[in-house]
């Protein structure tokens, strides 16, 4: 919220458990000015409901070889 009011930069952050459940959560925000945690214990069911390639860092062809 301060980095909005102060240079008026959109920020949208998810807190996880790791890098790729926090980079991933926070591709997956769609309103401006969003933090958000993820309960460590609730991280796995979150991302089993999102399709594979939502996984930051899989690429189509990556997706594409472990479907």
């Amino acid at each position: 919220m301060r980095t909005i009011s102060r240079i008026g930069v959109d920020v949208r952050v998810r807190i996880g458990p790791s890098i790729t459940v926090a980079a991933t959560a926070s591709a997956q925000i769609k309103t401006p000015a969003a933090c958000w945690p993820i309960d460590p214990d609730h991280a796995a069911a979150w991302l089993a409901t999102l399709p594979l390639e939502a996984l930051h860092g899989t690429g189509p062809r990556q997706a594409a070889v472990l479907c």
